[in-house]
């Protein structure tokens, strides 16, 4: 006698997984890559096929063939140069050739800007005058998490400079530099203009250089002992003029005179510091024939900066005794 017994196994139960990711959150600094790890372990008594899938990222490897008990790992990249700021859940899911068997690990990423910077411009304001030199300084910080590479430029009416620097995280880079703007040139205000860029972020500063006008940066007092005078026909007078530099800037004058022919004044050249004084001497010396009467002349100060002028009356006289009597 013989008996036949039916019977059907699920195949399903002789399949198992695990999968297990690491780290399960992190912090992604935008325009980098990261990589996680990816364990995935049989837990089934059959060699199985196993598929993965992630929703964001890209997994080196999409299937593996596991034998019971072991474990293989493959990596997730992700590449958040595309990615706006904010948090991110990532499932990396692991199927098996049953498709009734599965497992995900779940991944937190906050997309971060890890690149920052700051730029200054010291001083951020100076006044000069033509002819002038003024220090500026240019202070780039790094104020990111990453080292990073920046194109420096500065931009003024007078200046024009672009380098490239590379900077790491924390660390300060400075540029000194200097302006001088020429004689002649219009008084005003310039700006001068720094930026700072990189593949990653992009800063900027600015300054204010004010040029000030001539009559403000050279100046002269001119101050003749006497401003009139009175001489006799053939005699000589002498007038000591006091020329004081008011200004702010050194200058150097020629000197000369107008008027008859028989006045002059030396010397003829002086070079002041700011507040200081020189002496010149003004001469008065009416010869023989020069008729008697009133008569002007001038003294001048010429510098590459300005001009300065003062007039004196002078009264020739035929007898000074006479006229002063009279």
């Amino acid at each position: 006698m013989s008996k036949t017994v039916h019977a059907s196994l699920d195949v399903s139960e002789c399949r198992g997984l695990a999968i297990i990711a690491s780290p399960v959150s992190k912090d992604v600094c935008k325009d980098t890559t990261e990589t996680f790890e990816v364990s995935v372990k049989n837990t089934g008594s059959l060699e199985d096929k196993i598929t993965l899938t992630t929703t964001l990222g890209t997994l080196d490897k999409e299937s593996l063939i596991i034998e019971p008990g072991k474990t293989k790992t493959v990596y997730l990249t992700v590449d958040a140069h595309d990615l706006e700021e904010g948090n991110y859940s990532i499932i990396v899911k692991a199927t098996s050739s049953n498709k009734d068997v599965f497992d995900e690990a779940e991944i937190d990423i906050k997309v971060i800007n890890c690149y920052d910077a700051s730029l200054q411009i010291i001083p951020e304001r100076s006044e000069i005058c033509s002819c002038s030199t003024t220090n500026y300084e240019v202070v780039l910080t790094n104020k990111g998490e990453l080292k990073d590479t920046y194109t420096r430029r500065v931009m003024n009416y007078y200046l024009n400079y672009t380098r490239q620097v590379e900077l790491s995280s924390g660390e300060s880079k400075r540029f000194n530099f200097t302006i001088t703007p020429p004689m002649g040139a219009q008084p005003g205000e310039y700006s001068l203009d720094a930026y700072a860029t990189s593949e990653h972020t992009s800063v900027e500063a600015h300054a204010v250089l004010v040029l000030k006008p001539a009559e403000e940066c050279y100046k002269l007092d001119m101050k003749p002992s006497k401003e009139s005078v009175v001489v006799e026909i053939c005699n000589a007078t002498t007038i000591e003029v006091t020329l004081r530099n008011t200004g702010e800037k050194e200058a150097a004058y020629n000197l000369s005179v107008s008027g008859p022919e028989w006045v002059s004044i030396e010397p003829n050249f002086i070079e002041l510091q700011p507040g200081e004084e020189g002496i010149a001497y003004f001469y008065v010396t009416p010869p023989l024939g020069v008729e008697t009467g009133a008569y002007t002349a001038g003294i001048h100060a010429e510098s590459f900066h300005g001009s300065f002028h003062k007039n004196l009356a002078i009264l020739v006289v035929s007898n000074i005794t006479e006229y002063e009597e009279s």
